[in-house]
């Protein structure tokens, strides 16, 4: 293990894949570090690098629950429609009991505080809402699959510890609000695609502000908590990234040398030998890549008196590839 590797907070998806390609001798690339995490075996997370806005919360079982009284939709006249003849109600619903919490399962449950923050750092990828969707589009493309068109309406739900917050938008920046300032840049947007002429823009502009004087009033008279909605997905400026703490717990699983001591070989004394090895064959003029070298290096192990199975030498350099790359970068 690298001193540097030891003072890095987190790996970015391209750096953690090199570190998995120097641990396993093995080619990994940014596709398997999300198909991994996609999988459950690896937990990403995301840096906010310009922040967000979102609701913080908890989660809790059945147990803790919240729910809330809420006056009944059911006026005495629609009750008379939908009821039969002479079915009576045994008590009065003026008012309905209403889950506040979001259900994830039937054992899983958030509650959100009603404040809007400002979050910012490292955040773990919980998996529950958009976030996965993100994750497997991200997948997809780099596997040339097709766009991930599925969508949730819980939004994106980050962790830090033993807390929880889904992350929020503004209706300002909702392109479909009308009047908000998103609109309006879209707006602007399509007069140059579509090169509208300077009459109908002028128009297309004072029916734009008289919207965003509109927007304006109403907003001013809503609390803060409800100019905001979950946002659909994560922020464009939001850097998939693998914790340091991860990538050891990770490795661990798997049986790998998350040191680099001991008896086994660490993964830098490995690439090491691999190098070498890659340099001798080509002062050899053995091509390591040529179908069939395997046999004929078997075949020099034999004459030497100290053989080495077919099997093992393919093994060994296929893992050369890697070592070249990791030293190379």
């Amino acid at each position: 293990m690298s001193k540097l590797f030891k003072l890095k907070e987190w790996l970015t998806i391209a750096e953690a894949a090199t570190h998995f390609s120097s641990a396993f001798g093995e080619q990994v690339e940014k596709k398997d570090i999300f198909r991994l995490a996609l999988d459950g075996h690896l937990k990403l997370s995301v840096n906010l690098v310009n922040f967000a806005k979102a609701r913080i919360g908890t989660v809790g079982g059945l147990e803790d629950a919240v729910y809330y009284d809420s006056p009944s939709i059911f006026t005495p006249e629609l009750l008379k429609r939908l009821l039969s003849d002479g079915v009576e109600l045994e008590q009065d619903i003026a008012q309905i009991t209403v889950l506040k919490s979001l259900k994830l399962s039937e054992d899983k449950y958030i509650n959100l505080d009603d404040e809007i923050i400002t979050v910012g750092g490292t955040w773990d990828l919980s998996m529950w809402g958009a976030e996965q969707l993100d994750l497997e589009h991200e997948y997809q493309m780099l596997t040339d699959g097709p766009a991930v068109t599925l969508e949730t309406i819980e939004g994106v739900f980050l962790q830090r510890g033993n807390q929880v917050c889904q992350l929020q938008e503004s209706f300002e920046q909702n392109e479909f609000e009308k009047g908000s300032k998103a609109s309006g840049e879209l707006l602007e947007r399509t007069i140059i695609e579509k090169n509208i002429s300077k009459k109908a823009a002028r128009k297309l502009h004072e029916d734009y502000r008289a919207s965003r004087a509109e927007y304006l009033e109403k907003r001013s008279e809503t609390a803060k908590e409800n100019d905001y909605y979950p946002m659909g997905g994560l922020p464009n400026d939001a850097v998939y990234v693998v914790k340091s703490d991860e990538v050891l717990r990770f490795l661990s699983s798997l049986g790998e040398d998350t040191q680099g001591s001991g008896s086994s070989l660490g993964a830098r004394e490995r690439n090491t030998l691999l190098v070498l090895l890659a340099t001798m064959c080509d002062q050899a003029n053995f091509d390591y890549n040529q179908r069939g070298i395997s046999k004929a290096i078997e075949a020099a192990t034999e004459e030497m008196g100290a053989r080495v199975s077919d099997d093992t030498i393919r093994k060994v350099l296929s893992q050369i590839p890697a070592a070249l790359e990791s030293r190379n970068k």
